[in-house]
């Protein structure tokens, strides 16, 4: 186990006992939206309808 993960582990068995569900709730929340994250960003956008490119230029 890398020194990075003992060290995680070994701060999450020093909380106590009330802060445990905190932290759990959080890192739940964490994987969420990573997921999401992740979900959006594999997801295939080719099905998405072509752009119509407006030819409108700035006016002078």
């Amino acid at each position: 186990m890398s020194n990075l993960k003992k060290t995680l582990h070994n701060m999450v068995d020093n909380l106590p006992e009330d802060k445990l569900l905190l932290v759990k709730e959080f890192l739940d929340d964490l994987f969420k939206a990573y997921n999401e994250d992740k979900t959006w960003l594999e997801a295939d956008l080719g099905e998405l309808p072509p752009y119509e490119w407006e030819s409108n230029k700035p006016s002078k």
